[in-house]
């Protein structure tokens, strides 16, 4: 460990838990009038709510769907140090990358590790290993504070070249003509981004934000605030999405972290009346990322995909494609298209997942890489760089045109709106879109200042880039080693399960541990064709992190499925489970079943 980092705790026993759990009580969300009451529990909203709570705020937090499940869920699962930036000549973006990623290595040190990269490089020039080398010290020199006060496990190792045979040896399936080597450079990358989500969700709840899944906003009723011109939002009208009972819930400043919902809660303003064109959407990209079984075993790989990033100042080819391992898996990603649909219509159709691994293998010879290898197929909507969206540039020589994603996060206040939706100005109306997973803590921190502003409030600093996340107090490299003598402590898991744990909890899987511990039938291991999981996971994820649906276990709380669909038997035994805890009938339990298997079929 490098020097002494300043580092706060969430407030509980050593583990950040304690007897703390998430409970889903919607009559807390009536009870009073809030604060701050943010609109989207995804990666923002989490982050958001957490800094709020933390800088004394009193916060709710609501979201339609469940905890992480829409764009959050649909990420490449990288955490970026913003190398790409340097290309484009933002430095400022490529400082606050570095900051960020340290900052997660930092606050989850269970759920962000060290990543190598490998570029292949061909021929001389701009592709050459020279210019990317280059190119890489230079940012190393602007990143140079990247291993700054964190520990020797997550540190960054300098960047390496590799001659043309040490790079085949490792990624044989190149093409090797004209190849002359490659660079590798170090990234970080989520063992579970879905938990990461979860873990900021629990950091604000376990600080005392009232936090709720399955409640979906429908209405802000507003009022005039002084003149018609001026108006506040009085009370927001929610729908509980699981017994269909409407709430009203009551804030000084509403916070719209919907993500690709966010131009759809703008109109919910007055019943839809007034529409911003702040919060109008142009469209979207559609990233859509591929899990296949393991190509390379201990690097990401960047292919050269033949499509160009037109925003890159300087230019060295195509935008990449990534092959990385992930859970004994692969993970390709990411492939994007042009999304005007609405983004409950969301879907992955097959012929998308076809013209992609065509694409993939086209770069890349390996039996893994196939349709029908494909265990499992997900992502997300991204939002447009609106300024190129008419003069778009991305195009293949088949004249096949790709979207320019917005590199720079968006955040309104609807209250200085100027120009044709003066008329709608809202006061207590923040509207936030980021960009990228890496970066929700700075962006909430952002976000947070602007609601203090306009709430007039001698509010606390912002803390959370020095406090420490539920699970990661504790965990250090000896945590995901295979420590027989841990789990022979139990008495209960294999090493290679406690490893599983380790990475998904942290210190909070002495929590699922204890349990399997106290009833021994809850240490029986589901073994599914791409993944497992102990039966206590699901008992823990239904008492204590408010999963609600068949689908959050398998999904979100566990990663019993995001390999690939589970065995019948494996669902089925989940939902007999959840079924006595949430006291399900028959129906409900072959609606759950049906529901999430929906989730693995493509059209």
């Amino acid at each position: 460990m490098q020097g002494k980092r300043k580092t706060a705790f969430i407030s509980g026993t050593s583990s950040g838990l304690g007897e703390r759990t998430l409970s889903r009580d919607t009559s807390s969300l009536t009870s009073r009038e809030f604060d701050v009451l943010v609109i989207g529990g995804g990666i923002n909203g989490a982050c958001i709510a957490w800094d709020a709570r933390q800088r004394g705020f009193d916060v709710a937090l609501i979201e339609k769907g469940d905890f992480g499940q829409g764009a959050s869920q649909g990420c490449f699962k990288i955490v970026h140090g913003g190398l790409r930036y340097l290309q484009h000549g933002d430095i400022g973006r490529l400082r606050e990358s570095v900051r960020e990623q340290r900052t997660l290595r930092h606050i989850a040190p269970h759920l962000v590790h060290p990543m190598p990269f490998l570029v292949p490089c061909y021929g001389y020039g701009m592709r050459g290993k020279e210019v990317l080398s280059l190119g890489v010290m230079l940012y190393e020199l602007l990143a140079s504070n990247r291993n700054e006060l964190v520990s020797d496990y997550h540190r960054l190792p300098s960047f390496k070249i590799l001659n043309k045979e040490q790079c085949l040896s490792l990624a044989p399936g190149l093409n090797a003509a004209g190849l002359r080597g490659a660079v590798i450079y170090y990234d970080c990358q989520m063992s579970n981004c879905e938990r990461l989500t979860l873990s900021f969700v629990k950091a604000a709840a376990f600080s005392g934000a009232v936090v709720c899944n399955y409640v979906a906003a429908t209405e802000l009723e507003t009022e005039a605030s002084g003149n018609v011109v001026k108006r506040e939002i009085k009370r927001v009208v929610c729908r509980d999405m699981l017994n269909g009972r409407t709430l009203d819930i009551r804030a000084k400043c509403i916070v719209n972290a919907a993500g690709p919902w966010s131009h759809v809660v703008c109109d919910f303003v007055s019943g839809g009346r007034a529409k911003s064109d702040s919060c109008r959407s142009v469209g979207f990209s559609k990233g859509v990322q591929v899990v296949v079984p393991q190509v390379i075993a201990q690097y990401s790989l960047a292919l050269e995909s033949m499509y160009r990033d037109t925003a890159a100042l300087i230019a060295r080819g195509g935008r990449s494609y990534f092959i990385a391992p992930w859970r004994g898996h692969s993970l390709i990603g990411t492939y994007d298209e042009f999304y005007t649909k609405h983004p409950d219509e969301f879907r992955i159709e097959a012929n998308e997942l076809s013209e992609f691994i065509s694409d993939v293998k086209s770069m890349y010879s390996s039996r893994a890489i196939s349709e029908r290898n494909i265990s499992f197929a997900f992502g997300g909507l991204r939002p447009l760089d609106e300024s190129r969206v008419n003069t778009e540039q991305f195009e293949t020589p088949g004249q096949v045109k790709s979207p320019a994603v917005a590199r720079k996060d968006s955040i309104v206040d609807h209250s200085a709106i100027v120009g044709d939706g003066a008329a709608n100005n809202v006061n207590n109306l923040v509207s936030v879109i980021g960009v990228k997973y890496t970066t929700a803590r700075a962006v909430a921190e952002k976000v947070v200042d602007l609601v203090a502003k306009k709430l007039n409030a001698n509010c606390a600093p912002c803390r959370t880039s020095e406090t420490v996340l539920p699970g990661g107090v504790g965990f250090g490299p000896s945590a995901i080693g295979d420590d027989e003598s841990e789990a022979r402590e139990f008495g209960v898991i294999a090493p290679k399960m406690y490893r599983q744990l380790a990475l998904d909890y942290g210190a909070e899987m002495k929590n699922i541990l204890e349990l399997a511990a106290s009833d021994k039938s809850l240490a029986e291991e589901m073994v599914t064709p791409y993944s497992s999981a102990i039966l206590a996971e699901v008992i823990h994820a239904v008492r204590n992190e408010m999963a609600c649906r068949l689908s959050d276990v398998v999904l979100r709380r566990t990663g019993l499925g995001t390999l690939g669909k589970p065995d019948d038997s494996s669902l089925s035994r989940i939902v007999q489970i959840m079924a006595a805890e949430l006291g399900w009938d028959r129906l409900r339990c072959e609606e759950e079943l049906a529901a999430t298997k929906a989730a693995y079929q493509f059209n």
